[in-house]
């Protein structure tokens, strides 16, 4: 009985019958992915800038150190290292924070998502790809801090 109905059930369905429905989760999850490709593009370009000015404000605060070491006839490196020193920990420090709020938050919210995914466990996957996903986030957050790093650097720092 079951059976019958369930292969009555299957026969009725056709793309046609459901292409409206299936049409509009395609645009949804096309807006979706622009939304998070926005978002990632604002979120790089904050993260850029915090890291621009917070180099900006320690070159301003150390200005005098820095010219007692131009005078003394410090090397341009030597000059700049501890400023790229302080982007790249801050980076860092930043993925750990990060990480570590990320890990509570889906420790406390793990089984209603994994209710909302279909019975994917997220915490499972995050737990088992930590390595990988760790890695390219200190990658990245190196790279941005680099490079806010010279941009700060180059633009007020004089050397």
């Amino acid at each position: 009985m079951v059976s019958s109905f369930l292969k009555d059930s299957i026969e009725k369905v056709s793309y046609f019958a459901s292409e409206k429905v299936i049409n509009k989760l395609s645009e949804i999850s096309l807006k979706i992915k622009r939304f998070g490709v926005y978002l990632g593009a604002f979120l790089i370009i904050l993260v850029f800038l915090i890291t621009f000015n917070t180099i900006r404000l320690t070159i301003f605060i150390f200005r005098e150190e820095i010219a007692t070491m131009r005078l003394v006839g410090a090397s341009n490196w030597f000059i700049r290292g501890p400023f790229l020193i302080q982007s790249l920990l801050y980076g860092f420090f930043s993925i750990l924070i990060v990480n570590l709020s990320f890990v509570i938050v889906l420790h406390i919210f793990s089984a209603d998502l994994q209710t909302w995914l279909f019975d994917f466990n997220f915490l499972q996957f995050f737990k088992e790809n930590f390595l990988k996903i760790f890695g390219y986030q200190i990658l990245f957050a190196l790279a941005l801090g680099v490079t806010s790093f010279f941009f700060a650097v180059h633009k007020y720092l004089k050397i």
